[in-house]
């Protein structure tokens, strides 16, 4: 009787990293006898499309849990991001030089994320002033040039993909 309310995961160049939003209800108080789900615990979800034999994996760290207790049982609402607390949380002192991909670049290798990226013609000393990775690499993205038709866009995918694009070349 236990079951899965919604599961919403997104990403966009409009957010840090991927986002999780889910949904569960507990009848049978199944949950409350299990060890809780907290801040910083992992969570994976495991989804295959219509005849899929290969299930695709996605890990996620509790950033929320709010409980919601009625009559019928306990209603879990869980708030997550991609598991990657280094991107997410940690910050650096340090400085790159070379173009705003090349920096992107040493973030996500840095972070343990992968890069997918166009070439840039810029090229300077990139400057941390310790913060957070995520907004590091969102304010090189946001003075990216290429030239003066270009528009570069940076987000992270939920496989743990940067991708870092001149949007102005994309097909529609």
């Amino acid at each position: 009787v236990n079951m899965v309310d919604f599961i919403h995961m997104s990403c966009s160049t409009r957010i840090g990293i991927p986002m999780l939003h889910m949904s569960l209800s507990d009848t049978l108080g199944w949950s409350t006898s299990r060890a809780p789900v907290g801040d910083g615990s992992v969570i994976e979800i495991k989804l295959a499309t219509n005849g899929a034999v290969k299930l695709t994996s996605y890990k996620f760290r509790v950033n929320s849990v709010k409980e919601h207790r009625s009559e019928s049982g306990t209603r879990y609402e869980i708030d997550g991001y991609l598991n990657n607390p280094l991107y997410w949380n940690a910050a650096s002192q340090d400085s790159i030089t070379g173009t705003s991909a090349d920096a992107l670049k040493k973030i996500a290798d840095d972070t343990g994320l992968q890069f997918e990226g166009d070439p840039t013609s810029d090229s300077q000393t990139w400057l941390c002033r310790n913060i957070q990775n995520h907004e590091w690499a969102r304010m090189i993205a946001e003075r990216a040039y290429k030239s003066t038709q270009s528009c570069m866009q940076m987000g992270v995918d939920l496989t743990g993909t940067m991708i870092f694009k001149d949007v102005s070349k994309m097909d529609t």
